[in-house]
């Protein structure tokens, strides 16, 4: 790109980027991170379903 003393290559650095492989790791970490806190997520569901229904009945 440029002209003279100016020129430069259009990309200096050339990077090659997998592209499945990132998608499959990030799929790696969710998978890991659901199962992490889906237990704690579900018990905290029914801690406040609970305290709903305590409100409700009024006891």
């Amino acid at each position: 790109m440029g002209h003279g003393d100016y020129r430069a290559a259009a990309r200096p650095v050339q990077e090659n980027v997998n592209f499945y492989e990132q998608v499959n790791e990030l799929h790696k970490l969710a998978h890991l991170l659901w199962g992490g806190y889906a237990f704690h997520l579900s018990v905290y569901a029914d801690w406040q379903s609970e305290y709903l229904g305590a409100m409700e009945s009024g006891t």
